[in-house]
């Protein structure tokens, strides 16, 4: 793992992904939301952002969705990329009918920020407006 981990940090500083120490830079990764439909009557527990960048490059004090700081836990997922995961209930408290924008943001080790943007749709069953 640990391997990996400093392949990807080589692959990265190689292809110019990191930045000189006096100049910080945005990065956007694509993320993707699961679910892609987030009932609003939802009973489950989750939802996850799967991120494209490496895990050991994710300052994961600072990870935000939507400014909000609601992360509940982070992990890698088989390609060593961040997967955060984000309870139900503090999520239905940024999103509304009939869609959102989602947005995490975040800062790598270097010093960067990052983001990335997804969009999910909002469903709510009781509503009877179609």
């Amino acid at each position: 793992m640990v391997r990996y981990a400093v392949v990807a940090c080589v692959a990265l500083l190689v292809l110019g992904f990191s930045t000189s120490v006096t100049t910080a830079e945005e990065i956007t990764v694509g993320i993707q939301v699961s679910p892609s439909t987030i009932n609003v009557d939802q009973k489950g527990v989750w939802v996850t952002v799967h991120a494209d960048i490496p895990l050991g490059l994710v300052v994961k004090a600072g990870l935000k969705l939507n400014g909000e700081v609601v992360w509940y836990t982070t992990k890698s997922d088989a390609r060593g990329d961040l997967v955060a995961k984000f309870r139900v209930g503090d999520v239905l408290e940024i999103v509304a009918v009939p869609s959102a924008t989602l947005t995490l943001t975040g800062t790598t080790i270097t010093g960067d920020s990052f983001s990335g943007t997804d969009t999910v749709r909002v469903v709510d069953p009781s509503d009877k407006k179609k």
